[in-house]
């Protein structure tokens, strides 16, 4: 349902690699369903053991954090999401809850019968 958020993410994820001449490996995204949050999350631990086997790296962990924490601080503060992490190695992104909730409800009254029909 919210591809066309996650689609512009990625796009800005993979500039920034770009600018930093690092690997673009795909990204697999996750979802995040915690209690009364929703969001999206990817892992840089492909691309830091991309580095590591290169030899430009020696600790993956850390490396996957660090990549983490800049990518974060490259996007900023995007208007469909109410908060960016970098944790362990992991970029979690929280979609506003009212925005998403508001997707849903107009999700569901415009496909009608068809909603989740797939």
């Amino acid at each position: 349902m919210f591809e066309k958020e996650q689609n512009a993410v990625e796009k800005k994820i993979q500039e920034y690699l770009g600018k930093k001449n690092l690997s673009s490996a795909p990204l697999k995204w996750m979802p995040i369903p915690f209690s009364g949050e929703w969001g999206i999350s990817t892992s840089f631990f492909q691309l830091a053991s991309l580095e590591a086997k290169a030899g430009k790296i020696k600790n993956v962990a850390a490396r996957a954090q660090e990549l983490a924490e800049e990518v974060k601080a490259y996007l900023g503060k995007l208007s469909s999401f109410e908060r960016i992490e970098a944790v362990r190695g992991y970029l979690n992104l929280y979609f506003s809850t009212s925005e998403y909730a508001q997707t849903v409800v107009d999700t569901v009254l415009r496909e009608k019968e068809c909603f989740g029909s797939g």
